[in-house]
């Protein structure tokens, strides 16, 4: 599992005439480092370091993000390791994420641990598809699903080494300001 923070904070505040419109940025990158990733067995409770011994292993690494914003979408890449897999190559897996926590008002008392919005698009093996689900916490721990989109396909293209991840910005009020955190895993339940 890889995680990465970006904050995005308008330090300068305009006032748009527009209604929903956030402050645009220029394309920014992040980097992390190569092959850091972990593996998590959730029966044992026991985490240790990736062997990289497996082709969907690089897949999940991710080591750069650029992402920009045009006041309207936060558009994100997620440049990987390796290719990410076809249907035949994710055999074996039950599901395969790709996603985003956002926090837009910098509370850790609101939403889920100050995590207010997720965002991810996700491969199951049982339906053999990629689905895009965009879900709303509460400070109670519960969450609202906002939008799934089924058989999504526009922001992952199998065969590459990135993962494309879009968020409409209208979808979360317009922020001035957010955080991001950027994720990835594999689950598999038979080892």
């Amino acid at each position: 599992m890889t995680l990465i923070t970006i904050s995005y904070w308008h330090e300068h505040p305009i006032r748009y005439e527009v209604l929903g419109f956030s402050p645009p940025f220029p394309r920014q990158e992040i980097g992390d480092d190569i092959r850091d990733g972990v593996n998590v067995n959730g029966v044992k409770l026991v985490q240790t370091r990736d062997e990289y011994g497996d082709a969907l292993d690089n897949s999940t690494d991710i080591q750069r993000i650029t992402y920009l914003s045009n006041g309207m979408n936060l558009n994100a890449t997620l440049w990987l390791g390796a290719n990410v897999g076809n249907s035949s190559s994710l055999n074996g897996i039950d599901a395969a994420v790709y996603g985003m926590l956002i926090d837009v008002d910098s509370n850790l008392q609101t939403g889920k641990e100050g995590v207010d919005y997720q965002m991810e698009i996700q491969w199951h093996n049982e339906t053999e598809n990629w689905n895009k689900v965009f879900v709303e916490y509460s400070s109670l721990g519960h969450l609202r699903v906002l939008d799934i989109g089924r058989n999504h396909t526009s922001s992952l293209v199998t065969d590459v080494p990135y993962a494309m991840l879009s968020l409409d910005l209208d979808d979360i009020g317009f922020p001035d300001g957010f955080k991001i955190m950027y994720y990835q895993y594999l689950a598999i339940t038979s080892l």
